[in-house]
Order: C-alpha cells, then sequence, then structure tokens
C-alpha cells in the first residue's frame, strides 16, 4: 500500500516541469531585480512616473501597459513606506511574475511540438541565454512581457483561438510598437507558397480565412500604434535616429554587439539554422497518397470524401470552400497530395490524424512542422527594424525572437537524435 500510495502522490511530467519552470522564472526575477533596478533605484523610479504620466520622450511614453501594472502595484505595496520603496517592493513582485510567465508560456508553447524532458530542455536554455543579457540590459520591464506575449500568441494561433489571439494583440501592442511583429508573424504563417509570384497567387491566398483575420490583427496593431501617439501627443525620440547609428558604429559598441548577439543564443544561432532548412525536410511514413485539409477539419482516409471533388473554378462542389495550394516542401512534410492546405480554424489539424502521420522522424506533427517554418519568416523583418532603429549592444531586444528560434533549435537537435514526441 506504501508504494500505491507514493505512485498516486508521484507529479506527473509536466507538473514537475512547470515547477521547475516556476523556480526559474523567480530566480531570473531576483537576477534582474539585482542586476538593473537596484543598481539605478532613482532613475528606474522617475522613469516609471514619466512614462505613467505621459511625459516621458518616444518611445517610452508609448508603452502604456507595464506603467499602468506598476503603479497599480505601488498603490498595493503603499504601506511599505515611501513611494519609492513601493515602487521596488512592486517592481521585485512584476518582474518575477513576468518572468514566471514568460517561462511558461515558452514550455506550454514547446509543448505543442515536444516531449516533456525537450521543452524543459528549451525553456532552461531560454533561461540561461536571458541571463547573459542582463550585462548590457537597461531598465526595459516591457521586454519581459513580450516574449510572454510572443510565445502565447503563437499559442493560440496554432490552436486557432483568435479571439484570444486579439486579445494577446491588443496588450502586446500597448506593451511596446514591436508588438506589430506578432500579427505579421501570424500573416506569414497563414500564407502557403507564393510562387509563382503574381495576382492570381495573391487572390487565392486572400480568400483563407485566417490570412484576413490575420491582416486584420496587424492593422489593429498598427492602429494601436498610432493612436497612443494621437492620444498621448507627440514627443520628441530619446535617441534621435541618427544619433542611434553613430552610436551603433562607435568601435566600443561595435565590440559589445559582436560579443553580446552571438551570446544571445549561442551555437541555437546555426541550429536554428539548420533546423529551419530541414524543419521540412521529413515526410510521415504510410501516408496515404491523397490528403485532405478543409475549413471542416482534417479529412484523409486514402481517398477524398464522396462529393468532394474540386470543379474547374478551384472549389469544392459541397460548401464552396476554396482550396490553397503548399509548397514542395510544406506537402512532403505532410506526405499530402497538392490540394492540402491548413486547418483554417487554426494551425494544428482537429480531430484525428490520418494514419501514418502522428509524427515525423524528428517528432513534430505534420502540421507543427509547417508552422515553425512559416512563423520564422518574421525574423528577416525583425533583424531589418533591429538593425536600423535598435542599440546592437543591448541584445535584450532580441529576445522577443526566443519564442520563434528556440523551437527551431529543439527541432534541430531532435532530428538528429531521432526522438518522437508523445501527444499533448
Amino acid at each position: 500500500m506504501g508504494a500505491g500510495a507514493r505512485s498516486r502522490h508521484r507529479l506527473s511530467p509536466d507538473r514537475r516541469n512547470i515547477l521547475l519552470v516556476v523556480i526559474l522564472g523567480l530566480t531570473l526575477g531576483g537576477m534582474y531585480f539585482l542586476a538593473i533596478d537596484s543598481q539605478a533605484p532613482q532613475f528606474t523610479f522617475t522613469q516609471q512616473q514619466n512614462a505613467y504620466n505621459g511625459v516621458a520622450g518616444s518611445p517610452y511614453r508609448y508603452r502604456v501597459l507595464v506603467p499602468v501594472i506598476l503603479e497599480g502595484g505601488m498603490r498595493i505595496f503603499g504601506f511599505v513606506g515611501s513611494p519609492q520603496q513601493a515602487f521596488q517592493v512592486a517592481s521585485l513582485v512584476c518582474e518575477c511574475l513576468g518572468f514566471i510567465f514568460q517561462l511558461g508560456m515558452m514550455y506550454v508553447f514547446l509543448r505543442q511540438f515536444f516531449q516533456p524532458m525537450h521543452a524543459l530542455v528549451g525553456v532552461t536554455f531560454t533561461a540561461g541565454m536571458s541571463v547573459l543579457t542582463l550585462a548590457y540590459f537597461t531598465y526595459q520591464p516591457w521586454s519581459i512581457l513580450e516574449v510572454a506575449f510572443f510565445a502565447l500568441g503563437f499559442l493560440l494561433a496554432y490552436r486557432g483561438k483568435w479571439v484570444g489571439l486579439t486579445a494577446v494583440v491588443v496588450l502586446a501592442s500597448l506593451n511596446r510598437e514591436t508588438g506589430v511583429f506578432l500579427p505579421l508573424a501570424v500573416l506569414l504563417a497563414t500564407l502557403n507558397d507564393l510562387r509563382p509570384f503574381g495576382l492570381q497567387t495573391l487572390r487565392r491566398a486572400a480568400k483563407r480565412r485566417e490570412t484576413y483575420v490575420a491582416f486584420g490583427l496587424v492593422l489593429l496593431s498598427t492602429a494601436i500604434f498610432l493612436g497612443l501617439r494621437l492620444v498621448r501627443g507627440s514627443a520628441e525620440p530619446v535617441d534621435a535616429l541618427p544619433d542611434v547609428i553613430r552610436r551603433n558604429l562607435e568601435r566600443n559598441n561595435l565590440i559589445a554587439a559582436a560579443m553580446g548577439i552571438p551570446l544571445l543564443l549561442g551555437f541555437g544561432w546555426i541550429f536554428a539554422l539548420l533546423g529551419f532548412r530541414g524543419v521540412c525536410r521529413y515526410a510521415p511514413q504510410g501516408t496515404s497518397p491523397r490528403t485532405e485539409i478543409t475549413q471542416e477539419g482534417l479529412h484523409a482516409r486514402g481517398t477524398s470524401p464522396p462529393g468532394t471533388e474540386s470543379t474547374p473554378e478551384g472549389r469544392h462542389a459541397r460548401g464552396g470552400l476554396p482550396r490553397t495550394e503548399l509548397s514542395s516542401e510544406e506537402l512532403h512534410a505532410r506526405g499530402t497530395s497538392p490540394r492540402a492546405e491548413s486547418t483554417p480554424g487554426g494551425f494544428r489539424a482537429r480531430g484525428t490524424s490520418p494514419p501514418g502521420t502522428e509524427s515525423t522522424p524528428e517528432g513534430l506533427h505534420p502540421s507543427g512542422v509547417c508552422f515553425l517554418r512559416r512563423i520564422a519568416r518574421v525574423v528577416p523583418f525583425y533583424l531589418v527594424a533591429f538593425a536600423i532603429w535598435g542599440w546592437w549592444r543591448e541584445v535584450r531586444i532580441l529576445t522577443s525572437l526566443y519564442p520563434v528560434l528556440v523551437p527551431l533549435v529543439l527541432a534541430y537537435c531532435c532530428s538528429s537524435r531521432g526522438t518522437a514526441r508523445k501527444p499533448v
């Protein structure tokens, strides 16, 4: 009976890993507080007050989410002493909770594709690399939440939870101007192969429900960006663009950037590139030669259901649902016919997977394979923005790419080991 009692009280792998993620988040939050907040308490308090009152320079005046949260925390902890002391306590609590939220969302997102142990390795890798960014990290608490919003947004997009994704896009846009890259990544992920590029190809892509919903989210984020500047008024930039360029080209900053950017992901930069190139290379074994994924869900039983043959106009005879072609690499990854497409309700195939498509050799579901590859399309756009407006040595700006790059790193490592994923 003692052995049975011990087995009943044994934590499942996911619960055990979540407990470790909480410990990692508390550790990172404490390290961030000691490395950033406690070093210049008056500066951080002044910046918080200026941002909350709408008198800070651009872009800090328009990053309203975290200042509102911290102002609420100050009122909760007002009993500890002066406003600055209450701010210090609120900052410590918010930063610890922020890192727990960040790493927790990373774990849940990775668990859509990988085994519990591999997902935990990805989160630990993220936490370890985040510590290195503290060397060039100024007071920027919104960057903590941005990683969490990106991971949560990708999770909701993959599951087809568009209402929840809309709420996350709104929060990400209120948090930081780079929140627009979240809906942009989802928009790029909805696009199938655009070759040959032309008007007909764009029309075909625009007919897909998730494409125009994602485009609407990009417009929503842009509207919030402009609305904040209209409501809070114009502000002089803290750093003018010519000054940013000149500062980035200074010798000391170039050396710091040359050290910090590679350390941000370590060998993960190479693994992520290899993972991007190879993540759609494998085809599931035993897949039937004809597989359909329509707006009703995933349909694959070797032949198309009666009454769903394509018409000359390229639409289903039953229901009139548009068909969209995938690239040859994505078709190969799914093992489907050229008429397959992603599930419009989301990127994860709903219902029961077809025989032989439970996992690819690297342990990813075929729909997950293509989703990870497609969201990575946003990386060049993000890097261009970083190269123009970012301070190169302040590599914490690139941590927002962790939800994009870390899954590719794991995909490459898992494919080289031939591991398989257990269902979530």
